[in-house]
């Protein structure tokens, strides 16, 4: 019987261990999920640094930059930058809706927080007047990559 309740423990242990490589597997494999830009909320305006950059103008162009959706990163917000201004600070399933005079900018993307990793990432826009530009903030291969990407959704 002894020998019978030692491997029940063993059995045991290698089930929790089996369990929790399973778990880590299914989370290294997670990216987050692109949302529709019309099912996001707007950035609070709380965490807006520079108000103007929302204010709507004919004269420009506007520029989408969105937040997935998804347990990878979703502890830590997202920095904003245009042209090295930084403009707000987005949680999970949010957007930015700004306003840029045409012409070239760059936009910049970094986690708040070493915890979350990503590093900077930058793009280039062209704005248009009266055109709309939409990227995506997305973490990729759980959580190791973050990116700044133009998107069609």
């Amino acid at each position: 019987m002894p020998g019978g309740m030692a491997l029940l423990t063993t059995s045991g242990i290698d089930m929790r261990n089996t369990m929790m490589v399973a778990a880590l597997v299914s989370i290294a494999g997670c990216a987050t999920t692109p949302i529709p830009t019309e099912n996001l909320v707007d950035v609070p305006h709380e965490r807006v640094l520079i108000a103007n950059y929302m204010q709507q103008n004919d004269a420009f162009g506007r520029v989408i930059v969105k937040r997935d959706a998804g347990v990878v990163g979703s502890a830590c917000d997202i920095r904003i930058y245009v042209n090295k201004d930084f403009v707000a600070l987005a949680s999970s399933g949010e957007r930015a809706i700004m306003y840029l005079p045409p012409g070239d900018h760059i936009l910049s993307a970094r986690t708040n927080s070493f915890v979350c990793g990503g590093g900077l990432v930058e793009a280039r826009t062209t704005v248009i007047q009266g055109g709309t530009s939409t990227w995506r903030m997305s973490f990729t291969d759980g959580g190791k990559e973050f990116m700044l990407q133009p998107t069609a959704f």
